[in-house]
């Protein structure tokens, strides 16, 4: 578990409205489905593995913008290992905050 930070006391929760959560889902299908190589289970969130493509790593990058406006309880690190190997997300946050991406983003990707 990651130490207790001020994002602990955020609700974890998506507030992004029901119209617009159609659009997020279809534009997650066709940008980062078919870039995504797998998804590793952590602790308190989940690593997505991505294609390694300066592409891909702009499309990870305006997702994480986009959920960022939405999931303020989440935390977001991307990773480029050395010479665009992959562009790795890792997503994770407080309690609840694995749950919400296996009932969400990673049903979504599968």
């Amino acid at each position: 578990m990651t130490d207790k930070t001020e994002y602990d006391d955020v609700p974890v929760a998506c507030t992004l409205p029901d119209a617009e959560r159609e659009n997020r889902r279809d534009w997650v299908e066709t940008t980062l489905t078919t870039e995504l190589t797998d998804i590793e289970e952590r602790e308190d969130g989940y690593e997505f593995v991505f294609r390694g493509t300066e592409e891909v790593f702009e499309a990870v990058s305006t997702f994480v913008k986009r959920e960022a406006e939405c999931c303020s309880f989440a935390r977001f690190r991307i990773e480029v290992p050395q010479a665009f190997e992959t562009v790795r997300l890792q997503f994770d946050g407080p309690d609840g905050t694995k749950q919400l991406l296996e009932e969400g983003l990673v049903a979504e990707l599968r």
